[in-house]
């Protein structure tokens, strides 16, 4: 055997030896896709979210200070409904008395009879109750570190990032929130979280970011304040390819169909006080990402923005938002500035 032959086969192994380890090479701060489940393999349980008091980091557990716990506005009572309540802003009807803690599944509006050969080619835009959730797809990187073993929640202090495991609950139609916990106000969300809103804010404190304060209606309207938080949509597309979306795109005015600008800032919720005397954290009834102001938001927008029938100023894109039910992560990243309020235009 010639000597060109030799090293002519010696580069041939080399580099397919070299094209086998780099293939082999995942990002180590990307999330990367699960193989398959095989056909018999059981869908794990979701545990339900305990009906006690959320328990926040305090400042002997974490250098960080915990959630103010500021007094319901005069005058103004909570909701009977758990584990929110109500806000004073929400038009919506209360539950009926003694609901459990634990958020019921609501009563999503009847959608409007369509004919055979439409309803045949279009899903409905929001989650049905009945609609199975798909395998959780992700493999979460190892510097990554879960808020708790129930919690599929996932935090990067180095980055100043929070993931969360949810599902597209909603393609289109008008919204008052960009992201709610599972069971509580899909029909006006786009993604349904399985972690409640108070787990959420405790990972947010535990990266390093601080809440400001909620929208205040009286005397005057002042808007929230806190950090800006970058939300962007994680999924996979049908060719397994990890898609990294900003939530503003998925979101666009009534008015102009023009996509959102404004940033959300971390305002923090807070706490009410129902009828049998707990205390429970306000945005675990579904106020988590707002693009409708309530005091009751933990993240919302820096601008006046109505919660009322009929003047809702946000809608979901369909050019934009993934197919109903994807498994998503939602990705809940602190800017380094403050968002200033009075230097912003409506929705632009």
């Amino acid at each position: 055997m010639t000597s060109e032959l030799v090293f002519s086969r010696w580069l041939a192994i080399s580099w397919l030896l070299s094209m086998f380890v780099l293939s082999g090479c995942n990002q180590p701060d990307l999330p990367t896709a699960k193989a398959p489940p095989a056909a018999s393999a059981e869908k794990a349980p979701v545990a339900n979210a305990p009906a006690e008091k959320p328990n926040l980091p305090s400042q002997q557990d974490t250098a960080e200070s915990s959630v103010n716990k500021p007094a319901l506005e005069s005058g103004k009572t909570a909701k009977p409904e758990a584990p929110l309540g109500g806000t004073a802003e929400s038009t919506k009807p209360a539950t009926q008395s003694g609901a459990s803690a634990v958020s019921p599944e609501p009563a999503l509006p009847q959608q409007p009879e369509q004919p055979a050969e439409v309803a045949a080619e279009e899903r409905p835009g929001f989650i049905r109750d009945e609609e199975e959730e798909l395998p959780f797809p992700f493999e979460i990187p190892q510097s990554w570190k879960r808020l708790s073993e129930k919690e599929e929640i996932w935090i990067d202090s180095q980055a100043k990032l929070v993931a969360v495991s949810g599902r597209i609950c909603l393609t289109r139609g008008l919204l008052e929130m960009f992201a709610c916990p599972k069971g509580t106000k899909e029909h006006e969300s786009i993604v349904a979280t399985k972690p409640w809103a108070m787990y959420i804010h405790q990972a947010l404190l535990l990266a390093g970011i601080n809440p400001g304060r909620t929208v205040q209606w009286e005397p005057e309207y002042k808007a929230a304040e806190g950090p800006r938080i970058d939300v962007e949509v994680w999924y996979f597309n049908a060719q397994k390819e990890l898609v990294k979306k900003n939530a503003k795109e998925m979101v666009r005015l009534v008015s102009d169909g023009s996509p959102l600008k404004i940033d959300w800032v971390f305002g923090g919720s807070k706490f009410i006080t129902d009828p049998d005397g707990r205390e429970l954290y306000a945005a675990n009834g579904g106020e988590m990402v707002c693009l409708s102001n309530f005091s009751s938001a933990m993240i919302d927008l820096p601008i006046p923005s109505t919660a009322e029938a009929g003047g809702l100023l946000f809608e979901a894109n369909p050019d934009q938002v993934p197919p109903l039910n994807t498994p998503v992560l939602l990705v809940l990243k602190a800017q380094t500035a403050q968002a200033e309020p009075e230097a912003v235009d409506k929705g632009k």
